[in-house]
């Protein structure tokens, strides 16, 4: 949400505009939630892959 009137500083640095709806805030919220989620599989993916990709695949 973009701020009304640009020369309130406090709106441009929180990036807020007109107080938020309760249900506008449990929207955004559920939306970080889902990015966390989406996040920490990214990062347990790569993790796998780098643990698969240091198994030897020749025997000595």
């Amino acid at each position: 949400m973009r701020p009304d009137n640009p020369e309130d500083h406090e709106a441009l640095w929180t990036g807020l505009g007109e107080p938020e709806t309760a249900q506008d805030l449990m929207d955004a919220l559920a939306e970080l939630r889902l990015l966390a989620i989406r996040l920490d599989l990214k990062v347990v993916g790569a993790i796998v892959s780098s643990a698969i990709g240091m198994v030897p695949l020749t025997k000595h």
